[in-house]
Parts: structure tokens; sequence; C-alpha cells
């Protein structure tokens, strides 16, 4: 079990295309990602895609411009040996003629004093 669990909410709007997507920061302080979820309501239909990055780089689907469209799920990705910098983002894009929103739930453990800076009160839902 996570010793933080760090929410994140992210809307997309219509305008943002495969080729022109939105760019949402999620970072926090250095931590030990040790698992991400994503809610993604119903209602996208396969208009909404989205991959999780770290960096500038593309980290989840692994590849490049491979782009996760569920519809309704509850994702769970268990994850060892991820930059533990705290700077991840997620790429969106929505063909569709609504807004879609994603709830991210970033679950980490703090880093030991060798390894970097760490939390120093709890994060609260």
């Amino acid at each position: 079990m996570a010793e933080r669990l760090l929410p994140f909410t992210v809307e997309t709007g219509t305008q943002y295309t495969k080729t022109s997507p939105l760019v949402t920061d999620l970072t926090f302080p250095s931590a030990d990602v040790v698992q991400i979820d994503i809610m993604v309501p119903p209602g996208p239909s396969g208009f909404l895609g989205f991959y999780i990055g770290n960096g500038g780089g593309q980290v989840i689907p692994e590849g490049e411009n491979i782009w996760i469209t569920p519809d309704n799920v509850y994702l769970h990705f268990p994850l060892e040996g991820l930059p533990n910098n705290g700077n991840w983002q997620l790429v969106s894009y929505n063909t569709g003629s609504y807004t879609h929103t994603l709830y991210l739930f970033f679950h980490v453990n703090n880093l030991n004093a060798s390894q970097g800076s760490s939390f120093s009160t709890p994060v609260s839902l």
C-alpha cells in the first residue's frame, strides 16, 4: 500500500486533436510512483484519447503516439522503476462534441533523504 494518494482531475475540451493535444501538468514533489489509477466516466465513446507522460516523453502506454481510448472504466497501472521526479503529464485529445473529464490517482511512497525530497504532510481527498 502506498503512503500517499495524489488526485488530479483533467477536463479535455473539444478543441484538442491528436496533432494538437492538451498537455496537462501533473507535477508533485519527487516520490516513488507505485501505481496510477484512472477513472473514465461513461460518455467518451472513443472520442477521447490520452496517454501519460513524464518529462515530455510517453510512458503509458509504451511507444509513441499510442493512445488509450476507454469509456466507463477504472484503469489500474501498477508500476516499478519509473522516474521519481514528479514531472508527469496527461496528454489528451477529444474529437467529440462534449468536454470529457478524467480522474487520476497517483499512489506514491515518500523518498528517503538520500533519494531526494519527500512529502512532509499527507495529502487528503
